[in-house]
């Protein structure tokens, strides 16, 4: 599977159901899960249970977004809005 097509699975999810999954999944063991068929010596890793994908470096690429009662906020904090 392609990089470009496990992100197209994770962004045809709605945002509670890839929570969901991405929560029930746990710690993800990097070493294993499969990589994707491109992306060169160090291709990245992704969870085929919640279309969460991983750097080589295990970064995460698309982190699944928490719905809550103010909007969304993405893990990390990353994308959160103070003004909401």
């Amino acid at each position: 599977m392609t990089l470009e097509a496990v992100l197209n699975r994770a962004g045809q999810m709605n945002r509670a159901e890839r929570w969901t999954l991405w929560t029930a999944c746990g710690p993800h063991q990097l070493d294993s899960l499969p990589r994707t068929e491109t992306g060169g010596a160090k291709r990245p890793r992704y969870c085929p249970r919640c279309w969460t994908a991983f750097s080589a470096d295990g970064v995460l690429w698309n982190p699944p977004c928490l719905p809550d009662e103010l909007g969304v906020r993405a893990v990390g904090h990353l994308f959160d809005r103070k003004d909401q």
